[in-house]
């Protein structure tokens, strides 16, 4: 069936994406009231019967009554179809009903089409209904109104004024989804045969109750397990456990409000709830299949956990879909390993890596031919930043996949394998294992798995500069959660979309991105992934040059980050980092340099090569500043680090700056290479969007070879290019380099008049100040750049003072 948009009054519902939106804000929309509203508008020419909607909707599965009006209620509360007069749903008494608002349809242009399980389709019988003796309202908050609307391209959110702004792109982009890519690997394909779109299911830790401390692990480990189970073996889409741990996390056992909740916040249709206990020698686990429509419980009985887990795991199968499975491959994990694998999946979440290793391999030695325990290791490896060892163990299950009877594994370890050559920085090669993943990708394919795949070419494209390939890629993304409704991975896939934007140096779309993300993590109360989000805040406003607000939002996000809170590294460092830059940028190079060395440490930490590499670079910037002896030969090494980590964007703006370095120092050879280096990188990404810091560093070779018009004016044309292809950041960038140039020649005119335009008289928020100072200097006006000066250094006198924890690790 194609894919289409119905369009009503003030409502658009997309059949594709199973989304519903009215007035542009997004309705949550239960699964089986979507189905009936799709059933009425394309039966719209007559009154639908009450049986054939029951036939259709319950898959001939008899209900009462009150099941069907209940589900209309909802869906015209969904409609705000209120009144006596039925504007959407009448009812047609003695029959059924009908729809009578006008409709426009026109052909869906969403990024991917998902077939569902709809009207008439093969539907999966649903679970046990509660009794629905009167209509109800359903119960939950909304999503924010803009949190899955798509990307416009100015910002309406509010008026956001954009100063000028130093371009730095940074590779913190995707690392969100590429770390719960990593964490969270129970993405996988389900058996063919599966539902279009496989139901949803939420695994929550488990409540145990044991009387000792010996099953603790089982917690985390046991939902873990279950939740590889019902993936690899049921052909169910789960929720990541590392999602379920953070969710579930300071909590015992979870309300049936706090279910609710969390199912609208993950965009899964069931919740399993375990408890675990003793029932005299033996092990007792219950389990509470619920959802909006109902519930049901089993309780098992055995001597070992993991038999427990994997038992119980066949049962919750069973109740979602009991068809007859026909050539089943053999079930990759068994009761031999069960535990010891729920042991590695626990320390795993815990962050004790060296713990999961050793579980992790003693599951292979038990069971050499499992799949599943391997591919988790060689996730341990990487996150241990043993790539050698992880590179063997992704060779080894793909060897040993069949990819006929096992496309979960097999798919799952060629989107890993584009991971790996990732860390490596080896950036073809990742493509190719990226796109070797897509064409894996089929339609029942969960929307996790195409984001994991979608996500590894979007970060593959952004870090060779193809920035339009790889916002294209990130609308994939979007479109992959937004289709199942997972408020998380909306919240992350914004997020990134934010960050990308801001390399672009589209700083407006770029902010209305990163505030949909922060409206749905308040909403959905996220709060694991707001801090992240608020970090990509603090970096957007220093790429827009609003240095002082953002040490006044990095300092106390930072804050809330250290003891006695939980440590979250990779928020860390990307607020050290950007603090770093603000002060740096702001004259506070000693302090900056503090800020440096506390974030090469952080990096050393985690291991990433990449993250090293920024150190690295900020480290040597802050040198630099400093006049330290070498500086510039340390700046110059850690470029050729970025590069060598896949850093291409941020290797070609940095070598741009080190021309302007250059040049001052008289270092002619040396600018004539960076020339040559830019172009170099320009090339290797194939796309224009690096060409631009090929254009700046020859502006600094033509004015160092004595043709100063021409190095002005390529300053200009840079400028107006950016300009017209809403590039603030680099049109900010050619601004500054050519009222720095235009001071150093003697053209003060030429300087005043960019300046003006600039505002950089009045920038209370960035370094403009200080380079009017200098202009007004350089023109004999010392009482204009005194009264300047003055201004700065108040405005500096009320900035929060540095981090006393930066300033401590730094002894």
């Amino acid at each position: 069936m194609q894919a289409l948009i119905y369009r009503g009054n003030d409502f658009e519902l997309h059949t594709a994406r199973r989304l519903l939106t009215r007035l542009g804000a997004h309705v949550d929309c239960e699964p089986r009231v979507f189905d009936l509203i799709v059933y009425l508008i394309e039966r719209r020419d007559r009154a639908v019967d009450k049986q054939e909607l029951i036939d259709t909707l319950w898959n001939g599965r008899p209900v009462s009554d009150a099941s069907l009006s209940q589900l209309v209620y909802k869906a015209r509360k969904a409609l705000a179809d209120h009144g006596d007069e039925r504007a959407c749903i009448q009812t047609v008494h003695g029959r059924g009903f009908r729809w009578v608002a006008a409709i426009t349809t026109s052909a869906s242009v969403d990024p991917i089409a998902v077939t569902t399980t709809g009207p008439g389709a093969t539907a999966v019988p649903a679970i046990e209904e509660v009794d629905p003796s009167s209509p109800r309202p359903a119960d939950g908050g909304a999503v924010p109104q803009d949190a899955a609307a798509e990307l416009p391209t100015q910002s309406h959110s509010r008026a956001v004024v954009v100063r000028p702004a130093y371009r730095r792109p940074l590779p913190w982009i995707f690392v969100a989804l590429a770390v719960a890519a990593l964490t969270g690997f129970w993405r996988t394909a389900p058996q063919p045969g599966a539902a279009a779109v496989p139901l949803r299911v939420l695994v929550l830790p488990v409540d145990v109750d044991t009387g000792s401390s010996d099953l603790d692990w089982a917690r985390l480990g046991i939902m873990g397990l279950i939740t590889t189970a019902l993936e690899t073996e049921g052909g169910l889409a789960t929720v990541e456990p590392a999602t379920a741990h953070r969710l579930g996390s300071g909590v015992g056992a979870a309300s049936p409000a706090q279910r609710r909740a969390w199912r609208e916040t993950t965009g899964a249709r069931y919740s399993l709830s375990l408890h675990l206990s003793r029932a005299g020698p033996l092990l007792k686990l219950d389990a509470v299949l619920d959802s909006a429509d109902g519930e049901r419980r089993r309780s098992l009985f055995g001597e070992e956990a993991g038999r427990l887990a994997l038992d119980m795991s066949g049962v919750v199968r069973d109740w979602l879909d009991p068809r007859p499975r026909a050539d089943e491959p053999p079930r990759d994990l068994d009761g031999e390993v069960a535990s010891t694998y729920a042991l590695g999946v626990d320390a795993q979440l815990r962050g004790d890596f060296d713990a999961a290793r050793k579980y992790f391999m003693l599951c292979m030695e038990r069971s050499p031919d499992s799949l599943q325990p391997r591919l988790q290791l060689a996730m341990v490896e990487l996150q241990l930043a043993d790539v050698r060892r992880a590179a063997d163990l992704i060779d080894e299950a793909l060897a040993r996949v069949d990819a006929q009877r096992q496309p979960h594994f097999a798919l799952d370890a060629q989107w890993l394998l584009g991971y790996l050559e990732l860390q490596r920085g080896r950036l073809d090669a990742a493509r190719a294992a990226f796109e070797s993943a897509r064409r894996q990708l089929h339609a029942e394919s969960t929307p996790a798995q195409r984001a994991a795949v979608f996500n590894g070419l979007a970060h593959v494209a952004s870090r060779s500069g193809r920035y339009a390939e790889a916002a294209t890629a990130l609308q994939e993304t979007l479109a992959s959660y937004d289709s199942v409704g997972d408020a998380v991975g909306q919240a992350v896939a914004w997020n990134n979309i934010g960050v990308l934007e801001r390399m672009r140096g589209r700083t407006a779309v770029a902010e209305t991105a990163l505030l949909r993300s922060l409206a749905i993590e308040r909403a959905r109360d996220i709060q694991w992934q707001e801090s992240l989000t608020v970090a990509n805040l603090v970096q957007l406003r220093v790429s827009q040059r609003h240095y002082r607000e953002a040490l006044q939002l990095g300092e106390t996000a930072l804050l809330q980050l250290q003891s006695p809170s939980p440590r979250n590294p990779l928020t860390e460092r990307v607020l050290v980092h950007e603090l770093a830059v603000a002060r740096l940028y702001l004259g506070q190079t000693d302090v900056a340099r503090r800020y440096a060395t506390r974030l090469l440490a952080l990096a050393e930490d985690s291991s990433d090569p990449a993250s090293k590499a920024m150190a690295r670079v900020i480290l040597a910037e802050a040198d630099v500043a400093l006049g330290q002896p070498g500086a510039l030969a340390r700046y110059r090494a850690a470029i050729d680090d970025c590069e060598a980590t896949g850093q291409m964007p941020r290797a070609a703006y940095h070598t741009a700056r080190l021309a302007v370095l250059q040049r001052r120092a008289g270092d002619l050879a040396g600018l004539r290479e960076s020339v040559a280096g830019t172009r170099r990188l320009a090339g290797k990404a194939a796309t224009t969007d690096l060409l631009t810091y090929a254009a700046m560093a020859q502006a600094q070779l033509d004015a160092a070879e004595m043709r100063q018009t021409k190095a002005l004016q390529g300053l200009l044309d840079i400028r107006r290019d950016a300009l017209r292809g809403e590039d603030r950041v680099n049109a900010q960038q050619a601004g500054l380099d050519y009222v720095v140039l235009a001071i150093e020649v003697g053209r003060a005119e030429a300087a005043g008049a960019l300046l003006a335009e600039l505002g950089a008289d009045n920038d209370t928020e960035g370094d403009g100040m200080a380079l009017a100072e200098t202009w007004h200097r350089a023109r004999g006006d010392n009482v204009g750049a005194d009264v300047l000066r003055a201004r700065r250094e108040q405005l500096d006198a009320a900035l929060p003072p540095p981090n006393a924890e930066v300033f401590r690790a730094d002894g």
